[in-house]
């Protein structure tokens, strides 16, 4: 038990003071360490208890061997230790969460810039590849909604004053446009290629006439 007990201790320390290198790697640290608190240290401070009841019951009848002293030494040092590496690991997810933070802010100024270069796409050969940018930007946006929300999520876990990220709504709201009218001009486009190069009576007089008047209501052709 007792090497066991100085393994999970290592154990411990070692992730407890590993550098998390993103908000996912800082949210699974943070869980990692309140279930440390809740549960895994009050079952080795248990475990240590066992060791002194048996350390005392030992002694009534031999002395330890130096090995057994070094390693219930080495068991209850660590112990002393938790109260340091726990102060130590407060410190990192500090420092890393004020970064990370400060990273998300800097990511979604990148995308606000992106989002103004699109007004500027007016080739509309490029326009496929227009829609893919436009996809990608979104799914960007997205996962940093999913940030946010962890953070926010944290903040309310404390009771702390929810930190607010008014720019991701406001660039998200600014692409949005842009997205729907490259998803409907590739939608258009890419039907309009079947119309064409298909056989007369593959596709719906009233579903072409449906498509066209949407095309016209998304104002695409004012594009083409």
């Amino acid at each position: 038990m007792r090497f066991r007990i100085t393994e999970q201790y290592q154990s411990i320390s070692d992730r407890a003071l590993s550098m998390p290198a993103n908000t996912a790697e800082l949210m699974e640290l943070k869980s990692f360490i309140k279930i440390t608190r809740e549960v895994t240290l009050k079952t080795l401070e248990q475990n240590l208890y066992q060791i002194i009841k048996h350390i005392l019951l030992l002694s009534d009848y031999r002395l330890l061997s130096d090995i057994e002293i070094i390693t219930n030494n080495e068991a209850f040092q660590w112990y002393h230790k938790v109260p340091d590496i726990l102060e130590e690991n407060e410190s990192i997810v500090a420092i890393k969460t004020l970064e990370f933070q400060q990273g998300l802010r800097e990511e979604l100024e990148s995308y606000a810039k992106q989002v103004d270069e699109i007004e500027h796409w007016g080739d509309i050969a490029e326009v496929y590849k227009y829609q893919k940018k436009t996809q990608t930007l979104e799914n960007r946006l997205i996962a940093a909604m999913d940030k946010i929300d962890k953070f926010n999520e944290e903040e309310a876990s404390f009771g702390w004053d929810i930190t607010q990220y008014p720019r991701r709504k406001q660039i998200a709201d600014q692409l949005k446009p842009f997205k729907q009218l490259f998803d409907a001009i590739c939608d258009f486009l890419t039907k309009h290629d079947k119309w064409l190069n298909s056989m007369i009576g593959s596709y719906n007089p009233e579903d072409i006439d449906n498509d066209v008047g949407y095309a016209f209501r998304s104002d695409i052709f004012s594009t083409l």
